[in-house]
This record gives C-alpha cells, structure tokens and sequence, in this order.
C-alpha cells in the first residue's frame, strides 16, 4: 500500500480524505475525463525521482500533463459537486488546495506537512552544515532514520519537537485506537469477535472437531469472513456494519 512508511499526520489524513472524494467522483459520475494514465507504477516511480519536480507524466492520450494539473482537475471537481457536504470534506478540500498551490512553490512551505519535503528540507540542511555531496552514504542512513519510530532518534519526532509538524491527533487518542476500533464499522465487530473468542476457553483446539489435513486451526478471521473449524464461513462484506449481533448469534451457533 502506497504511504504506508508516512510519519506526518496531516499527509495520512490527507491522503485519506483525497482519496474518499475521488471515489465519491467516480462513483457519481463526475470524475473528469480523459485523465488516465498511461504506465501508472512506471509513472509513480518516475515521479518520486525527478529531481527538477516538473512531475510529467503520460496519459493514454498520448497527451503529457504534471501531476500537479492532474490533481488540480480533481479538485475543481470535488469542489463543484463535494463541497459543504459535510466539515470534515471542506477541511480536505481547503489543505488538498493549500498543497497544490505549495507545490507550485518553494517545496520548503510543506515541511512538516508533507514527508519528502520535510525529508529533502532536512538532507539539505545537514549536506549544507557538513559540506557532503549527495553520493554520501550518511545521507542515505539519514533518509532511513526519518522513519525510525523510536522517539529518541527518529527524525521526524525531531521536527515534532521543534514545532513544525501540526498534529491531528493526540498520543492518548492514537493509543486507544490501537485497541478501540471505530464502533459503526465491521473492524468493530471483528474485534469483538477476537475478544469472545479468546475469553471462550471451549474454542481450545482439543475441542474442536480435528482438521481432515490437520492444517485448519481453530478458526479463521480476515478481512470481510470469519470461520470456526467444522462449520460454515460468516461473511461479512458490508465494512460499515458492525455484525455484532449477527456474530453473537453465530457464535451461540457453533459453540456448545
């Protein structure tokens, strides 16, 4: 998945929320048109290496655009048709607009907000004070270290320390949510199903009937299905329905 190595905050939510709005454009209708791109992996790779950020890529019109003016375009969009729908839309909408137009400038106003721009800000900064070239194999030590989730040497929490990265969120909040999934979605559901069945001592392997390859464990539980050895799978396959009770009753079901 794209951005999973994010430490910002606002780049997480932001890529979410963009996101959200371009699927709510297409599946209404109102997508802009003719914006398909070419080689999308081979573009993207291409993008995070252009040194000059002119970021070009080719559409399947064979026509060139920046990937800036592709993003643009799908503001507007979102603009015309998803604006005050709701508080939490505008705020994307308003910083999906401040990044673009930061884009077009001086990439050092993103810092902070955005991870390869906080990154090249601080590269720079240390190539400049230590007077190394770019082929320095530190550099390439310090680029990793960004990402170091230990407090003490990550560099990213540095910038956090000096205030230039906003927060979105509390480490009070980001811990109950390791545990506390949102309550009016399936991952709610499928927690509550973990904690019953790991309260539930009947579900121990020697009471279930044996696996005919001896490989099947007890039970099984993924995104959207769940399944206790020796009986039918539970499908759930709506992610904004909790399935609680359904899985209660299922449960009642299958465990004597």
């Amino acid at each position: 998945m794209l951005g999973d190595s994010n430490m910002a905050e606002y780049a997480t939510a932001l890529k979410f929320g963009t996101t959200g709005l371009v699927l709510q454009l297409i599946e209404e209708g109102h997508a802009p048109h003719d914006l398909e791109i070419n080689e999308p992996v081979e573009a993207l790779q291409e993008i995070s290496q252009d040194q000059e950020r002119r970021w070009m890529v080719q559409l399947q019109s064979q026509k060139t655009m920046s990937a800036v003016d592709i993003q643009e375009r799908f503001l507007d969009c979102a603009m015309r048709h998803c604006k005050g729908q709701d508080e939490e839309t505008d705020w994307v909408l308003a910083e999906w607009a401040s990044v673009i137009h930061d884009l077009r400038g001086d990439y050092q106003r993103l810092v902070g907000r955005v991870d390869w721009a906080s990154k090249l800000w601080l590269l720079e900064c240390f190539r400049e004070a230590e007077h190394v070239e770019w082929t320095d194999p530190m550099l390439k030590s310090l680029d990793l270290e960004y990402h170091n989730l230990n407090h003490t040497k990550g560099l990213y929490y540095g910038l956090l320390e000096e205030g230039r990265v906003p927060r979105l969120t509390t480490d009070a909040l980001a811990r109950i949510a390791m545990e506390e999934p949102p309550r009016n979605t399936r991952a709610y559901g499928r927690g509550e199903l973990v904690k019953h069945l790991l309260k539930d001592q009947s579900m121990s392997i020697e009471d279930q009937p044996p696996s005919p390859d001896g490989m099947f464990p007890p039970y099984v539980i993924n995104w959207s299905i769940f399944q206790v050895r020796g009986h039918a799978p539970f499908p759930m396959p709506d992610p904004f329905k909790t399935y609680v009770e359904d899985v209660r009753t299922h449960l009642d079901s299958v465990i004597v």
